[in-house]
């Protein structure tokens, strides 16, 4: 199973295959149609049909125009943007172009990058680092924070796979129930 770095990445390339794109629909059709193994998703394993939907689909699209790599014109075109098309040849201006788009979503939603890393910082035990601890501290300081945490969330999960942080991930066991 991909995640959405993953997933943003077949897409940006998908659509530099093609110098334009009639709508937002057509790709996401077209990406359904050909059923890539960059968007199965979990399922309960009893089919291996398990794919993004439709909707989940155009919401990639919206995270891609927010982070630069795609443009929507007044008819509804898409199309790869210059920083996208360079992006999509090269794996280490990829992770450059998200990183930088990352640190201007954060920065206009009122929690710049050095903020979030001094609220990351100054998080002890028993409390953990995790997106909620952080997004929570973030907008006890600044009540105008506009950044929901399913977007900020989102958005560190893609800093820390572009290299921009660190997501460490514990796993702990306990005794089953039974």
């Amino acid at each position: 199973m991909a995640n959405n770095y993953t997933r943003i990445s077949y897409t940006l390339r998908q659509i530099v295959e093609r110098t334009r794109w009639s709508s937002r629909a057509e790709v996401v059709e077209e990406i359904r149609q050909a059923k890539p193994v960059e968007m199965k998703i979990r399922g309960d394993g009893s089919s291996d049909d398990h794919y993004m939907s439709a909707r989940a689909l155009d919401d990639l699209l919206s995270l891609m125009v927010d982070l630069r790599l795609v443009t929507v014109d007044n008819r509804g075109r898409v199309s790869a943007s210059i920083e996208g098309r360079r992006a999509a040849d090269d794996p280490s201006i990829y992770d450059l172009l998200i990183k930088s788009s990352i640190r201007s979503l954060l920065e206009q939603d009122g929690c710049p990058i050095g903020k979030v890393l001094d609220t990351v910082r100054g998080i002890r035990l028993p409390a953990v680092p995790d997106a909620k601890t952080i997004h929570d501290r973030l907008k006890a300081n600044n009540k105008s924070m506009t950044l929901n945490l399913d977007r900020f969330r989102r958005l560190l999960y893609m800093y820390a796979c572009a290299g921009g942080i660190d997501r460490l991930v514990r796993v702990h066991y306990r005794q089953a129930n039974g």
